[in-house]
């Protein structure tokens, strides 16, 4: 039981993980491709 309880907050954090750094790169990356442009 605590196994699975375990991996389910480890699955939960890399999701929020891959989430928050979606939500941060995307932009960033939008950004440095718009100064190389101009």
């Amino acid at each position: 039981m605590l196994l699975n309880n375990l991996i389910s907050v480890n699955s939960f954090k890399a999701k929020t993980c891959t989430i928050v750094t979606e939500v941060f790169l995307i932009p960033l990356y939008l950004l440095v491709k718009l100064l190389f442009i101009l």
